[in-house]
Order: structure tokens, then C-alpha cells, then sequence
């Protein structure tokens, strides 16, 4: 599974977190989103998870259930949408006030091949995961100073 990723705003419609907006981890890909944003739920054999774990919009879109005969009859929240599509309605308020909400939220065409755009998403999760090594190999330098640091004033 994906490390999480940390954020103070979703990932996706950047509302920010706060008491009353939380914060929510795919378990796909594990950018933080808002509950609106991450209200479906799908197993990730991918990842050896078979039972159904919240996922963002996308990755359901992407790891989700193919057509209607094999989608789960209890769908969290996820109901008749269509796919990646969602209500003025079911999105918060910072969103649709921002200039963000007013952009088109397509992704845009590069002309790239399928394999291209595949192997690119490769190397951006690899690179994604080398910086959460990197960055995790450097808290544990600081604790380890500070634990020696703590040893000398004792």
C-alpha cells in the first residue's frame, strides 16, 4: 500500500481541514481527502486488500467496479452517480466559492500513449516514494540526535 501522504487541505476540491472538516486517506493512492471526496469504498486486490476500504473518487473510478453487474449493492454514499461526477450539491462551499471550482477538472490531453502516461505514473510513484524515504530517514537522524542530546543532559 501507498505511504500516506500529510496536507491541510483535500487533495482534491482543497477545502481545509479543521474540527468539523476531516481528513480522510485513500487507501489507493494515499493523498488526504474530505469526506466528499473520498466517500466510496472498493477492495484493492493490488494490494492484497480484499475487503472494501475508502477510496478518493478517482481511484474508484480506477480500481472500482467495471459496470453495474459487478458493483457492490452497498455502495457508501457512492449511490446512482455517475462515475467521477459530482453534484454543485455534494461539494463544500470553500470549493464551489473558489476559482479552482470554475476550472474544468478534466485531465488534460497530452497525446501521450496509453504506455507513456502509464510509465510516467510509475516514475512519479516511485519518485513519490523515494522523497517519503528520504524524508523518513531524516526524522530519524533528528530523533536519533535529539535522543543522544537528551543522554548528554542527564
Amino acid at each position: 500500500a501507498p505511504e500516506w501522504a500529510e496536507g491541510e487541505v483535500c487533495h482534491r476540491c482543497r477545502v481545509q481541514f479543521s474540527t468539523f472538516t476531516r481528513q480522510h486517506h485513500c487507501r489507493a493512492c494515499g493523498q488526504v481527502f474530505c469526506s466528499k471526496c473520498s466517500s466510496k469504498s472498493t477492495v484493492l486486490p493490488k494490494f492484497g486488500i480484499e475487503r472494501e476500504v475508502r477510496v478518493c473518487d478517482s481511484c474508484f473510478d480506477k480500481y472500482g467496479p467495471q459496470d453495474e453487474e459487478t458493483a457492490p449493492a452497498k455502495q457508501k454514499q457512492g449511490g446512482n452517480q455517475m462515475a467521477g461526477m459530482m453534484k454543485d450539491a455534494d461539494l463544500p462551499a470553500e470549493y464551489l466559492a473558489s476559482p479552482l471550482s470554475k476550472q474544468s477538472q478534466e485531465p488534460a490531453k497530452t497525446g501521450k500513449s496509453e504506455a507513456e502516461m502509464k510509465e510516467e505514473e510509475e516514475l512519479q510513484l516511485v519518485l513519490a516514494l523515494s522523497k517519503s524515504e528520504a524524508e523518513e530517514k531524516e526524522k530519524m537522524k533528528k530523533k536519533a540526535t535529539s535522543d543522544i542530546l537528551a543522554g548528554l543532559e542527564n
